[in-house]
């Protein structure tokens, strides 16, 4: 079994072809892909910081300050690489269940009204 402070070669096509990158910017961004976090608490298993920094649409995991404090800078990193908007978007608390659940509602009978306009 890995431990928290064990390293293992991890994938680094962080951009998916979203363009090139300077080295030194794939130097900040990519210097802590090889780590590894012991339980992910999404996910429930062993997870790298590469997957960690991108999970969500290319932005941070919002966990990451309690995943990651103490193996590095994660402030530093932040700043380093992303904008702040970025990181406020990021790091925002998620929807709760029943305005998720309204948003869906929402969509489905916006949907259902393109389809049928005569209906009001």
């Amino acid at each position: 079994m890995r431990g928290m402070n064990d390293i293992a070669p991890v994938d680094n096509d962080y951009r998916n072809g979203c363009g090139a990158m300077t080295e030194n910017e794939k130097s900040t961004l990519t210097k802590y892909d090889e780590y590894e976090h012991f339980r992910c608490p999404q996910l429930g298993d062993v997870i790298s910081f590469s997957y960690c920094r991108r999970m969500n649409e290319n932005l941070p995991c919002r966990k990451m300050y309690d995943c990651w404090s103490a193996k590095l800078n994660v402030e530093e990193f932040l700043k380093e690489n992303f904008s702040e908007e970025q990181i406020e978007k990021a790091f925002q608390p998620p929807k709760g269940r029943v305005e998720t659940m309204f948003d869906i509602l929402n969509r489905v009978l916006e949907e259902k009204k393109k389809q049928n306009p005569q209906q009001d």
